[in-house]
């Protein structure tokens, strides 16, 4: 128990420090473009995962630098990692496209604005698209022309029919990207009909494009949200919570070594948004074991001849294939890694390996030995909850995992829970 309590106090020291440091360091690489046209290399305020750019970004040449605010106005581009921002004055439609707040009016109304643009995609440098999200979390996408910005024009309205509100979409846009592209790609046409005005279909039309074409994709590794599959290994330590009636004491009074043993298992990770990096799910299968020893002696004194002993040894331990679920937030430590938390819980599917109590009574030259099961009524599957704590890059990340199970003795008056703490390493293979 002592033990637990001080991995769980690492455990809670190592998020501190991270969470400190992460508060302390949230730039990462990049660079500045003025609109004189110099290259100003240093770190930027990470805004990369947030889904509206704000209107300020943070710019320091190092890390013991002051920083340095600029807007739209100041620079002409800016890039965090391998994300690409240009500074715009755009012509946008200010009516609502949300399906409850529609109205009825199909023309556009403009509307200008001054922002920092975020490209989605590139086709060799030469097709490029570009987007925006305004304060009311309306989606606005451009593409370049000429040296400047053309909005892709979309709208949704509510139209009468036959005393019928009806909803209606002008997509525009459709027939701006069939000339854009200007390619004698026959594949291209019939796409566009189902290309909606999102994020990930306008990047499946580029895509398209560029196969259909014979050219290169540019685009931020972050915004392509691939699922990761890999393997994961590391060490499990494992200690008792045992407690009960009087009748178990030779089990929960017993004292223990802590078991120290090998775990392995695959992990399977997905973004829950198309538009960040922030939250993930994660599945895990996970094999583990150990086993538990544990003993206890009780002396009684009868008289001036006779002691009483009874010693008490037991061992118990099992093997398992758990499931876990976690929820895991995410976030950039420096340019290619990231600190992580996930709570989740876990389902653990157990084969008992030692299930043993052994008791001898010793009165003077007496001696009763007594042998049977340590717990008489077994549960095959346990769950438990966890929080784990890491930090890595894409491919491979180190965890640290606090984990407590709820026990599987089915036995009244007897509980048999476990504490464990993982120390876990990760490698993507697919990623």
């Amino acid at each position: 128990m002592k033990f637990t309590l001080n991995a769980i106090s690492f455990s809670l020291i190592c998020i501190i420090f991270s969470t400190k440091i992460h508060s302390q360091e949230d730039y990462a690489m990049g660079y500045v473009i003025t609109k004189k046209g110099d290259t100003l290399n240093g770190m930027i305020e990470n805004i990369s995962n947030r889904t509206i750019v704000p209107s300020k970004i943070r710019f320091k040449k190092g890390n013991n630098e002051n920083s340095t605010v600029f807007g739209p106005l100041d620079i002409s581009e800016f890039a965090i990692l391998d994300n690409v921002f240009k500074s715009a004055i755009v012509t946008v439609d200010e009516a609502p496209r949300k399906r409850d707040k529609l109205i009825y009016d199909s023309e556009f109304k403009s509307r200008k604005d001054t922002v920092f643009l975020r490209r989605i995609i590139s086709v060799d440098y030469d097709k490029e698209v570009y987007g925006y999200m305004d304060d009311n979390k309306e989606e606005h996408f451009f593409i370049y022309v000429d040296s400047g910005f053309k909005l892709l024009g979309f709208k949704r309205y509510l139209k009468v029919v036959n005393g019928v509100a009806h909803e209606k979409e002008d997509a525009t846009f459709q027939g701006q990207l069939l000339y854009y592209f200007q390619e004698k790609c026959s594949t291209i046409g019939k796409k566009m009909k189902n290309v909606r005005y999102t994020e990930n279909s306008l990047r499946y039309i580029f895509r398209s494009y560029a196969k259909c074409a014979g050219k290169r994709i540019i685009q931020p590794k972050s915004s392509v949200n691939r699922i990761q599959i890999g393997v994961l290994s590391g060490v499990s330590l494992t200690s008792p919570n045992f407690s009960g009636d009087n009748d178990f004491d030779y089990f929960h009074q017993s004292d223990y070594s802590n078991s120290s043993d090998f775990t392995l298992g695959l992990f399977l990770t997905a973004p829950l948004s198309s538009r960040n990096n922030i939250w993930y799910y994660s599945l895990e299968a996970q094999y583990g074991a150990f086993e538990l020893t544990g003993n206890s002696r009780l002396f009684s004194n009868l008289g001036i001849i006779d002691t009483f002993f009874r010693d008490n040894d037991v061992e118990f331990g099992y093997s398992y294939v758990g499931i876990n679920n976690m929820i895991r937030w995410r976030s950039p430590m420096g340019k290619r890694t990231f600190f992580y938390v996930n709570p989740g819980i876990s389902t653990d599917f157990i084969s008992v390996k030692t299930n043993k109590w052994g008791e001898v009574d010793q009165r003077g030259d007496q001696q009763i030995t007594r042998e049977g099961e340590a717990i008489e009524n077994i549960r095959n599957i346990d769950l438990g909850y966890f929080i784990g704590v890491g930090f890595g890059t894409e491919k491979l990340s180190f965890e640290i995992r606090g984990e407590q199970n709820l026990g599987v003795s089915k036995v009244a008056g007897l509980n048999a829970s476990t504490h464990k703490i993982y120390f876990l390493l990760k490698y993507a293979l697919l990623n």
